[in-house]
């Protein structure tokens, strides 16, 4: 299954017309293998031809229930659509991704937006917070990030492809938290198909393999980081950690 998924990814990343739910889906086969999807397709459709034109999506979402989940224990389940549309509680951007999916198919113009620590929606010239299904502004989402905000360009449209990563993002630092180390590098794997030039990802590969003691597999990952960016401060990481790692002896668990 594990193989499957990664193909499934690598296609969804050659797709153009893949959405941010067919991401989200993904990512939810890749918590879950058994997660029942047509479930989840039933109960979306049902939200669509619930809610009315007369009805913004995001109103309709908070009158409904949906918020977001503060739990930071609960990353995992909250990632999941499946999970999301049974207890209408999240993270924001799989509560964002409901709110695009519903948005779009009412014919509004619905867009990601790759917020720092908060994902974002812009439903047509309104900018939402999924967390609180509420209007938000730049200036107030500015304003959070406090001594942190500087000149970048913190509300770029976020493409289908940087909705996923971002969601096996959180799914990966959660699993290392926990140390679940197999569960982080299945979702590095996920990541690489979908981004197989990002020399930080087999940076983080690399690393994630020595806490299992996985010598080889470690040495290759930072190869790759060599070959992918043979210059600069990840050079002279990978460099650095392969050299420590030259006599040392594979103590995989």
């Amino acid at each position: 299954m594990h193989q499957e998924l990664i193909e499934r990814f690598e296609s969804f990343a050659a797709d153009p017309r893949a959405e941010e739910f067919d991401a989200a889906l993904l990512v939810n086969c890749a918590v879950d293998s058994a997660a029942d999807l047509t479930e989840v397709q039933k109960q979306t459709t049902k939200l669509i031809e619930t809610c009315t034109h007369r009805d913004a999506p995001w109103v309709y979402l908070r009158e409904a229930g949906f918020s977001g989940n503060t739990d930071a224990s609960s990353v995992v389940v909250a990632s999941c659509l499946d999970k999301l549309l049974e207890t209408k509680r999240g993270l924001s951007i799989s509560l964002g991704v409901l709110l695009i999916h519903l948005a779009k198919k009412l014919g509004h113009r619905a867009v990601g937006v790759n917020f720092p620590g908060n994902f974002l929606v812009r439903v047509n010239e309104t900018l939402i917070d999924p967390h609180r299904m509420r209007e938000t502004s730049e200036a107030d989402c500015l304003e959070q990030l406090g001594d942190i905000a500087d000149t970048g360009n913190y509300f770029a449209t976020a493409s289908p492809d940087e909705v996923a990563l971002r969601m096996l993002n959180n799914l990966k630092h959660q699993y290392a938290n926990d140390g679940q180390w197999y569960r982080t590098l299945e979702m590095l794997d996920y990541q690489l198909a979908l981004s197989p030039n990002n020399p930080h990802l087999y940076l983080e590969r690399g690393q994630f393999w020595l806490r299992l003691g996985g010598i080889t597999a470690a040495q290759d990952a930072f190869q790759q980081v060599l070959r992918l960016s043979p210059h600069g401060d990840l050079a002279e990481y990978a460099s650095s950690r392969l050299a420590d790692l030259k006599n040392q002896t594979e103590t995989l668990h």
